[in-house]
């Protein structure tokens, strides 16, 4: 009889839970606004601890789902798609100081500012001042030459993963310093495989002349970029004709040549020696590397301490060009679309280019992509005007937010600058 009485009280409270609709654990009065109300001073509650593999099997998952990602080490909540609740950024920001140029009639990313959010949907603002009559200092040599060193102190100082390579043919490499006591050779397609990585980092270094042979193609695969990709040798680089070359070359005091109907996406650098281009292309990365600082190399796409700079016909340059003390004349046929410096520490004035229909263009790249409604095209005078440009963005995984310029006719100048990304709903 006792335990009937008893069955039927835990079904009088059972129902009554179920009449008010409402659960209480550890409060016997949970609140009025809540389904389940939990109460404790010393525990908490443990949501479903998952990988992201294990996550992204979760079938049809409704809005406001909840877990807790082990891969990540973060909530995750579904809403249209699933979302780090734990790395929510309201805004992102990246600012430049100082007067910057550009001569280019193409659109160039504007150094440094940069910015890869997270993915969401973001406003975009830029800001700046511009005007054509700057002042143009001629590139400190000493300067160079010192950021030069630490860049190549920097690749020196890397632990070295393999030392047994010589030749790189038709073949995939994964990120890592190949170093060797001789010289290196690179033929056929060779596939730099960053594996998802955008930090990754190659580096090949030789202990004597470095040389991709004619038709070499670089490939660049799985986030590889060529800012982080390194050729470095103690003794010349010679690139054959038709090759696809990406990423900087660095020789330690010798010459770089490059033969013609090459392209490089990279940089030439060298403390002492000769470089010889053309006729091709050659592009210096819209970014520094995330892992190697250049420095004031950083917008070279060609830099010699002591040699010349040999150009062939008609040549495309898209960067600085610099040579401490040797000739720049052959660049007369080429098109260089940024500054050529002269050897020296003397500031030279740029008298203005009044014009006014000399038209400077800006304008906001999503993923390497246009933003058409960001486009400005602004006449151009020795006053300094106001720029400021808008847009809205649906950032998707691993896409980079650039602001890029160009000026129709003579020399543009952008004075302090700021890209800032505000997460909207």
């Amino acid at each position: 009889m006792q335990d009937i009485r008893k069955l039927l009280l835990l079904l009088l409270l059972a129902n009554w839970q179920i009449s008010n609709a409402q659960v209480g654990i550890g409060t016997i009065n949970p609140d009025a606004s809540s389904i389940l109300d939990l109460a404790s001073n010393s525990q908490g509650i443990l949501t479903p601890r998952m990988t992201t593999e294990q996550r992204n099997l979760i079938s049809s998952p409704a809005n406001g789902l909840l877990i807790y990602n082990i891969t990540t080490s973060g909530f995750n909540y579904y809403d249209d798609g699933w979302k780090d609740y734990g790395t929510y950024v309201k805004y992102y920001s990246t600012n430049g100081v100082g007067d910057i140029g550009t001569k280019s009639n193409i659109d160039m990313a504007l150094p440094y500012i940069s910015i890869s959010p997270t993915p969401g949907k973001y406003s975009v603002s830029f800001d700046s001042q511009f005007t054509n009559n700057i002042m143009i200092i001629a590139a400190n040599t000493d300067n160079l030459l010192t950021d030069f060193f630490l860049a190549y102190n920097q690749l020196e100082i890397r632990p070295t993963t393999n030392t047994s390579r010589i030749n790189f043919s038709n073949e995939t490499i994964s990120p890592g310093k190949y170093s060797v006591a001789s010289a290196i050779e690179i033929s056929g397609s060779l596939t730099l495989d960053a594996g998802g990585d955008p930090n990754a980092l190659f580096v090949f270094k030789a202990n004597g002349d470095l040389n991709m042979v004619a038709g070499t193609t670089i490939i660049l695969k799985n986030g590889a970029l060529p800012e982080n990709v390194f050729w470095v040798a103690e003794g010349a680089i010679g690139i054959g004709a038709n090759t696809i070359a990406k990423g900087i070359l660095i020789s330690h005091g010798y010459a770089i040549a490059v033969a013609n109907a090459s392209t490089l996406d990279g940089k030439m650098l060298t403390n002492s020696g000769a470089i010889a281009f053309g006729v091709g292309t050659c592009t210096t990365p819209s970014k520094e590397s995330s892992i190697i600082s250049l420095g004031s190399l950083s917008t070279f796409v060609a830099f010699t301490g002591s040699g010349a700079i040999n150009n062939t016909g008609a040549s495309v340059y898209n960067g600085n060009i610099a040579s401490g003390s040797g000739a720049t004349t052959s660049l007369a046929t080429a098109t260089v679309n940024g500054t050529i410096f002269p050897p020296g520490n003397t500031p030279e004035t740029n008298s203005g280019y009044s014009n006014e229909n000399t038209i400077a263009t800006f304008s906001i790249y999503q993923g390497g992509v246009l933003i058409p409604n960001s486009i400005r095209k602004l006449k151009c005078n020795s006053n300094r005007s106001n720029l400021s440009l808008q847009t809205i963005v649906d950032v998707i995984s691993g896409q980079t937010i650039d602001v890029k310029w160009n000026i129709s006719s003579g020399t543009l100048a952008l004075g302090n600058r700021i890209l800032t990304l505000t997460s909207v709903k």
